[in-house]
């Protein structure tokens, strides 16, 4: 599904995203959710002028991706 305008992706993700941890994913921002020490879910952001324009869930098959936990900034 998808969800647009600010105010509805803010409501979506209120109090849902205290789990997820900023990681840079093949260089660009982006954040992971893990459970148990797995990682579930990567969240790619497209950012432009300073923004969050989208998020794209990522979820199943992470081969060939670099997570990078280390150097990302909020």
């Amino acid at each position: 599904s998808r969800i647009d305008g600010r105010d509805a992706v803010a409501e979506f993700f209120n109090g849902r995203a205290k789990g997820v941890r900023f990681v840079e994913i093949d260089g660009y921002a982006g954040g992971a959710w893990t459970l148990k020490g797995e990682l579930k879910v990567l969240f790619a952001f497209t950012v432009e002028d300073g923004l969050v324009r989208e998020v794209e869930f990522l979820a199943g098959d992470f081969d060939g991706i670099s997570v990078d936990y280390r150097s990302a900034k909020p």
